[in-house]
């Protein structure tokens, strides 16, 4: 049986995360010319019409397979190529605003997906699907109004969900109902005002609820 605590922290810190601001402009610059080795500040440039790979976007850690994609501007999950061996994905602070089964394609040995500080209002059914071994899932700081039933099928290790600063409801049955380990769900500063009976009951007991 899992547990579901509800903690009021406005700060939270994931693999030494450190928030930025890209400076993004219309023109881009051709991919050869990009030094990806700079700070995001340092940019000038938006990537959002660039089709590039997660292993030309962003930056890779082989000591901790960790790639680093955040503050790029983009408004979709790059494709997996170069990063197939991630266990870190840092996706903060770009402009992502729907997320689907193909955004997490070729993704599999993904541990923690950080999508906090997006624009993200929909997440399809099916989306986690390629991310069996998921534990640590941060979608906080989001434009999310509902949390469709069936989008955490194939999740069942997942150990930390951060939903705060979101736009949420309501809490349908059965969301988390085969997630079997025990869990941590943050639903800090959210507008939910539905929370079914059985929502929870199948895959956790909560403390309290804010």
């Amino acid at each position: 049986m899992a547990t579901v605590s509800i903690w009021r922290s406005k700060w939270f810190t994931i693999c030494c995360i450190v928030s930025g601001k890209l400076l993004a402009t219309s023109s881009a610059p051709s991919p050869s010319t990009i030094d990806l080795a700079q700070p995001a500040e340092h940019f000038n440039y938006t990537l959002t019409d660039l089709k590039l790979t997660c292993g030309e976007i962003c930056v890779y850690d082989d000591y901790l397979d960790r790639a680093r994609c955040d503050n790029k501007g983009l408004l979709r999950v790059p494709n997996a190529n170069g990063c197939e061996n991630a266990r870190v994905l840092e996706l903060h602070d770009n402009n992502i605003q729907q997320l689907n089964r193909n955004s997490t394609q070729g993704y599999g040995k993904v541990q923690t997906l950080d999508l906090a500080h997006n624009s993200v209002s929909v997440v399809e059914v099916g989306t986690f699907d390629n991310t069996p071994h998921l534990r640590n899932l941060l979608l906080s700081d989001n434009n999310l109004k509902e949390i469709q039933v069936g989008s955490f099928t194939e999740t069942k290790f997942i150990e930390r969900l951060y939903l705060e600063h979101n736009k949420l409801e309501e809490i349908r049955e059965h969301v988390f109902s085969n997630l079997t380990k025990a869990m941590t769900i943050y639903f800090d500063n959210n507008q939910i005002r539905i929370l079914r009976n059985v929502a929870l009951m199948d895959c956790c007991d909560y403390e309290d609820f804010v």
